[in-house]
């Protein structure tokens, strides 16, 4: 399973590297926040997050990273996460300002990213921290007091589901197929916490407990899923082969010196990368992690993979594209 993790400081093993490249930010956008990014294609991505000032935007590619262009701009919003299952079909979740308190909110697009529409949720829905679609028909989300929400639809209507606590604050959420989805967060004891659904998200049950906070999930099939977040002392990293029964610690890269790992995309069953402060990845499930050079210096805070020689991460101050290096002559 090829795997990428992002955060304030991120490693990675694969064949070769990635040569790793920060594109200048859209115009008008002097300084960059990106909190998601979703990448359906190798040329067609789209990123949420907001500059500075700007409120809550969203952001698109279709040249694999190397330019983008902001797309929406709304204030007294912020958008979280963002899921693309295909080229056209996308849904965006996060919060929103409703007098004086924070409430969930989603928006869809069917147009790759270009025009979206805002969305009715159950009511009192609080913030909205993650999102996931297995198809265009298939979508969940997750958020804060433990709540998950499931979309038969694409994302145009939603149902509360049964959360697995009512004081866990829910980051992030992958399914590796139709039925089988996992979420992750911090639980009401300051420990990270792992839930695990096999009916796509009617019913979950807390699976695990691993570290201070949980930050991102990626499940590349139903048996297999990647976890990252912090022990409180430095970038955890724990993973499962059985969907979910038993989970284990997998050992970052020596010096790495990240105090977190933010999130993680799976290009395959073994080839994952990891974000956070930069770029760790690994080729062979996990048993070994390397850091990939990369010249930014900020937090790194989602990533995606569409394929194993090719990945984007969004961070604190931008985008960077990691591609394969040229082969040579």
């Amino acid at each position: 399973m090829d795997l990428l993790a992002v955060g304030p400081a991120a490693a990675a093993e694969s064949p070769s590297s990635l040569v790793w490249t920060e594109p200048s930010p859209p115009a008008g956008v002097a300084l960059l926040t990106g909190t998601g990014v979703s990448c359906p294609s190798t040329q067609d991505c789209v990123a949420v997050g907001g500059g500075y000032g700007y409120g809550a935007q969203t952001f698109v590619t279709t040249d694999g990273g190397t330019t983008w262009r902001v797309v929406q701009t709304l204030s007294h919003r912020e958008f979280e996460s963002v899921s693309c299952p295909t080229t056209l079909a996308c849904v965006a979740v996060g919060e929103t300002l409703h007098r004086a308190r924070d409430v969930g909110v989603a928006e869809v697009s069917s147009d790759g990213g270009s025009t979206w529409s805002r969305v009715r949720l159950p009511r009192k829905t609080p913030r909205l921290w993650g999102v996931t679609c297995v198809s265009t028909r298939s979508c969940v989300a997750v958020g804060e007091r433990g709540d998950t929400l499931t979309s038969a639809d694409g994302g145009t209507t939603w149902r509360g589901t049964v959360a697995p606590g009512d004081d866990e604050a829910l980051q992030s959420v992958s399914c590796g197929s139709p039925s089988h989805c996992v979420a992750v967060g911090q639980g009401s004891s300051n420990d990270g916490v792992i839930a695990t659904t096999s009916d796509g998200g009617a019913t979950w049950v807390s699976s695990y407990s691993a570290g201070l906070f949980l930050y991102g999930v990626s499940c590349p099939s139903a048996k297999r899923c990647v976890v990252v977040g912090t022990d409180g002392s430095a970038g955890l990293i724990v993973a499962t082969s059985d969907g979910g029964t038993t989970w284990r610690n997998q050992a970052s890269p020596p010096g790495s010196g990240w105090y977190e790992n933010l999130g993680v995309s799976c290009a395959s069953a073994t080839h994952r990368v990891i974000a956070a402060g930069g770029v760790i990845a690994t080729s062979d499930g996990g048993r070994k992690w390397t850091a990939q050079p990369i010249a930014m210096s900020n937090v790194l805070n989602g990533i995606s993979c569409p394929a194993r020689e090719h990945c984007v991460a969004v961070g604190n101050e931008g985008f960077a594209t990691g591609t394969s290096p040229p082969r040579a002559s």
